[in-house]
């Protein structure tokens, strides 16, 4: 196993990870019988506890390297997943999700800032695949816990063997995922402020994870409550979701090599706004499915855009600036549901989904400039089957 396949492997164990998790909110909700505010507010743990870890983590990866941080983040995610669904109380299953939120985001950034060096070392872009591993690893997540529902299976029992799995991956790749960043000790640089560019690129990709997340976390609960469908089928809706994330990231470097990252970005805008209006006019369980579908495609390659521009900013180092807009990312992926939680219980769920339609707009009105100031990206390699395969 070469480091490039070990490390999407280490991104499918967190994206898996989140998968059983988000596939278990409905059935959360019930057990403690909460409203839609409440359980925003016992998902704020975990955003909370992301905003506290992505500084502590990102400054470990700078002290320790990005290969020992992957093994610290990864473990720890695989078995903190048990946490909030062992939780007999609300407010323990907010402070499990704040540890699952630490060594999520832990993970997080030290398997990006790995892909970078991977990606540097073989001098041709992979992160859009990288993160079809983490897209696929959701669906594969969400999936194995809709089908032991189907089965009856305790979520309990479902999350443990779960976690048992995640943990035997992840030992099976990061053994093989090669040095990553160096290790600078002590004598590492402390914090700078990010520059203007990595700022705007940061807000978009706020953005673009405020509806990942809100998509992830929300899309569940609006086929079992707002169209009345069962718990196998509201399982399914981050299946879908992160199947057309899968499938737009997988052809996500092979389409920015052929219209470029502007277009890309904007017709990920298009492919975001239009159908989420569609399904959500539309009211019905199969337009639901087919709509999370589409919405994936869209959001799929706005996170790797925004990593491969801010890693091109003339006027900032590659590391700090692909960690601020990851740490923005993955705040909006994380507080963006519950702050749909709050509107939904003031509006009504469909209403607050819609709001996610404003969002893709400004991405799409901004696309352009986000972009504008990057260093023009490196040469493809000269054998060009080889970097059709990187897509």
């Amino acid at each position: 196993m070469t480091a490039r396949w070990a490390t999407t492997g280490v991104f499918v164990v967190n994206g898996a990870a989140i998968g059983t998790w988000i596939a278990q909110i409905p059935w959360i909700q019930e057990r403690f019988d909460l409203s839609k505010s409440a359980m925003g507010l016992v998902l704020v743990g975990m955003a909370l506890a992301v905003i506290l870890a992505f500084p502590v983590a990102g400054r470990a990866i700078v002290r320790h390297g990005s290969e020992r941080i992957v093994w610290v983040g990864g473990t720890a995610c695989a078995l903190a997943v048990n946490v909030p669904v062992l939780a007999p109380h609300p407010v323990l299953v907010a402070l499990g999700l704040a540890v699952l939120g630490i060594s999520s985001a832990t993970q997080d950034v030290a398997m990006n800032s790995h892909g970078v060096k991977v990606e540097k070392d073989l001098r041709r872009p992979i992160m859009s695949s990288l993160h079809a591993g983490w897209a696929f690893g959701g669906m594969i997540g969400a999936g194995f816990a809709a089908a032991c529902a189907a089965l009856g299976l305790d979520p309990r029992i479902t999350v443990a063997v779960s976690s048992v799995l995640l943990v035997c991956l992840l030992v099976a790749c990061a053994r093989r995922i090669g040095r990553g960043s160096a290790a600078e000790g002590e004598g590492a640089p402390g914090f700078t402020l990010p520059s203007r560019g990595i700022v705007l690129l940061a807000t978009l990709g706020l953005l673009v994870m405020v509806t990942e997340g809100a998509m992830a976390d929300w899309g569940g609960l609006y086929l079992r409550q707002d169209l009345g469908t069962g718990a196998a089928i509201a399982a399914l809706a981050y299946t879908f979701f992160t199947a057309g994330m899968t499938v737009g990231r997988l052809a996500g470097d092979r389409v920015n090599r052929r219209i470029g990252a502007v277009a890309l970005l904007r017709g990920g805008a298009l492919l975001t706004g239009i159908p989420l209006a569609a399904m959500l006019l539309i009211g019905q369980p199969a337009a639901a499915l087919v709509g999370l579908f589409v919405v994936g495609l869209g959001v799929s390659n706005g996170v790797p855009l925004m990593f491969s521009a801010a890693g091109r900013q003339p006027d900032t180092p590659p590391g700090p600036g692909i960690a601020s807009v990851s740490s923005m990312g993955s705040l909006g992926f994380l507080a963006g549901p519950p702050l749909i939680g709050f509107a939904a219980d003031a509006i009504s769920l469909p209403w607050a989904l819609a709001m996610l339609i404003l969002g893709a707009a400004v991405v799409f009105a901004l696309a352009r400039r986000a972009t504008a100031r990057t260093e023009p990206e490196p040469e493809s390699p000269p054998r060009p089957e080889l970097s059709a395969r990187a897509a």
